[in-house]
């Protein structure tokens, strides 16, 4: 009885047959492009207050987010090739071929040569901005804040006891942008990392405005909202519950 003859293949080219490896690009690509389009879709009398230099920050914001959750995704799934080969076979670690693509194909971003978008990186300590550059970075943490949000509170069965819950995370330039959306002194010295306000609070002092569901009839509920700042990666991120309101 004849054998067929055994593969000549390397332990690293039959990665490349596991199942969703050679998709990985394709799909960072395509979700890339995909945020591209959400951009682009976007209603723009809600952009006539700011300037070009503003509507930029709020794309970089809100794509730099979409690529952190990709970025999350892309390494479960070498996690996953890793388990399924039962360490006989190395999965890649290498990934600046796809970041550099990401970065390449997301609108208003620069290609560099590491493959990173350059607006990730670290703003310099201290408060580095005027009152009014603080104050323009705000106003665009705010719209991707409230934007956020609101895009998370949908209908689960838990709103009908008013705890169901969300979690938003988003790029900031500095904590001195931190400390001026939270309404606290900027002060290097004493900085408070997690802040806990009340429903009402958040919404008069955070928001600037009352945070309803994309169906106007969910709330924000609970006893307060938490917000936190990162310094690691520069970012802040709001958790709370919501539901009917006790309606």
């Amino acid at each position: 009885m004849a054998f067929p003859p055994e593969s000549s293949t390397t332990g690293s080219e039959r990665v490349h047959d596991l199942p969703g490896y050679m998709g990985i690009g394709h799909f960072l690509e395509n979700a890339v492009d995909q945020a591209c389009l959400e951009q682009l879709s976007q209603p723009t009398s809600k952009r006539v207050r700011l300037s070009d230099d503003g509507l930029e920050e709020l794309d970089k914001a809100e794509l730099i987010t979409k690529i952190r959750h990709l970025e999350a995704e892309l390494e479960d799934v070498k996690q996953q090739l890793s388990a399924a080969s039962a360490g006989k076979l190395k999965v890649p670690t290498e990934d600046k071929p796809i970041s550099a693509k990401v970065a390449c194909r997301t609108r208003n971003f620069e290609c560099t040569s590491g493959g990173a978008a350059a607006p990730i990186a670290k703003a310099a300590s201290g408060n580095s901005l005027s009152d009014a550059q603080a104050e323009e970075k705000v106003e665009i943490a705010r719209k991707v804040m409230f934007r956020g949000i609101r895009k998370q509170m949908t209908w689960e069965p838990s709103c009908e006891t008013d705890s169901a819950t969300f979690s938003f995370s988003s790029a900031l330039h500095s904590k001195q942008v931190f400390d001026a959306l939270t309404n606290q002194p900027s002060d290097p010295k004493k900085t408070k990392k997690q802040l806990s306000f009340t429903v009402a609070e958040f919404e008069e002092k955070v928001a600037l405005n009352s945070v309803r569901g994309a169906s106007n009839w969910l709330y924000l509920t609970g006893k307060g909202v938490l917000v936190r700042w990162n310094e690691d990666d520069q970012s802040f991120t709001v958790t709370g519950s919501y539901g009917r309101g006790g309606e």
